[in-house]
């Protein structure tokens, strides 16, 4: 159903979000800072 596709697809995104921010704090980059749930809500739309 519905649900639990958004449910796996929040969870998928969330956990390259916080992949990428790993990666991209390692060189000093703080662009993905403060950016989970502008990710979540623009998944949901």
């Amino acid at each position: 159903d519905r649900f639990h596709i958004l449910s796996h697809m929040a969870e998928a995104v969330d956990t390259v979000r916080k992949e990428e921010h790993q990666l991209l704090k390692r060189k000093g980059d703080e662009t993905l800072k403060g950016t989970k749930y502008l990710w979540l809500y623009l998944e949901n739309t």
